[in-house]
């Protein structure tokens, strides 16, 4: 396991925004959209295996914390970070609600040769070729003109398949509480 700051000293040649706070938030984020992703379509900040979405129907996803395992940048300038996420969860299944615990282990990877910007997004994706903006968090294309976008140098990106680890809290059946 990493500290903090040895994390931060390192990273911080590629650019004084870059913290684990803000490291912390981005994998917060881009997993929050993959658990809720309905389809690899849905998610371009994802690169890896198909997968159906729902994470064992998740309906609830509330991070708790996170710890770096180890982080590496290679001499072509990939960035890659493996990190656990802790999360309390709350998923549907056979008419009742699953509160649990919930480690997900997740590769972040990033090309640091495109600087770090803390004002991208991709909900204002810009299109290379027609300029119109639209939300890239759920198409992969330009819904105007039809061109393929690649986002994955702009920003973090999901590097492979998420693992999750769930235990049981306890248990609700919805129908006594309805």
């Amino acid at each position: 396991n990493f500290s903090t700051s040895i994390f931060e000293k390192t990273m911080a040649k590629y650019g004084p925004v870059f913290n684990f706070n803000y490291f912390s938030s981005r994998v917060y984020n881009l997993l929050g959209a993959m658990i809720y992703a309905e389809n690899v379509d849905e998610c371009p900040f994802y690169k890896g295996p198909n997968f159906v979405g729902g994470f064992d129907m998740i309906i609830d996803y509330v991070p708790a914390g996170i710890e770096i395992k180890s982080f590496n940048v290679s001499d072509e300038g990939i960035c890659t970070i493996d990190s656990k996420v802790f999360a309390i969860t709350y998923s549907y299944v056979n008419g009742k609600i699953l509160h649990r615990q919930t480690e997900f282990n997740v590769k972040m990877s990033k090309n640091m040769n495109y600087p770090i910007d803390i004002n991208f997004s991709a909900h204002t994706y810009c299109c290379d070729g027609c300029s119109a903006s639209f939300d890239a968090t759920k198409v992969k294309t330009c819904p105007y003109c039809g061109r393929p976008h690649e986002v994955l140098d702009y920003d973090w990106f999901i590097d492979g398949p998420v693992e999750g680890k769930f235990v049981d809290m306890n248990l609700i059946d919805i129908h006594d509480k309805i």
